[in-house]
């Protein structure tokens, strides 16, 4: 069985480019921290709340609350709620990902040895895992929602996948 456990970006970056259920693809459950459901419900109506509710009702998205608190504790001195919760989650179960965009978090969860998949990483996965998916265009339409790709790094990206 695929675990995740999932922070808000990713969701929220798949979503607004229409490729949430690559995560269904990829993984068997992903989990999500309380902090992270709160934030995405929040935005009820917004790129990614309707897609979390639908994985949730599916079964194969699910709320964790069980982690070490004093791990989640001494990570919200230099991250976030959702961050520091997305990692004492994944810290505290055995996950093939825990899926993360910002570059703090990331470097945190790669000190403690967690393996960390961001979005553009997910995408690339599913391609080589057979998804119909056009690398070029999911690229360019996370760009237009925001995500800080540069061009170089997207032009590298397609060059090195152009045979996938």
């Amino acid at each position: 069985m695929k675990v995740a456990v999932a922070n808000t970006t990713p969701l929220i970056g798949l979503a607004q480019i229409g490729q949430f259920d690559l995560l269904r693809m990829i993984f068997d459950v992903v989990y999500i921290a309380p902090s992270v459901y709160a934030g995405i419900h929040r935005g009820a109506g917004r790129p990614g709340s309707a897609e979390v509710q639908r994985g949730l009702a599916q079964g194969w998205l699910q709320i964790a609350s069980e982690w070490d608190r004093s791990c989640v504790e001494a990570l919200k001195i230099e991250l976030g709620e959702g961050e520091a919760e997305t990692i004492g989650l994944a810290n505290a179960m055995r996950v093939d990902a825990i899926l993360l965009d910002e570059r703090k978090g990331r470097a945190v969860a790669d000190r403690m040895g967690l393996p960390v998949l961001g979005t553009v990483g997910l995408l690339l996965l599913a391609k080589r895992q057979g998804a119909n998916l056009n690398l070029a265009d999911s690229l360019h339409r996370l760009k237009a929602v925001g995500f800080r790709i540069s061009d170089a790094l997207v032009e590298k990206l397609l060059t090195d996948h152009s045979s996938d």
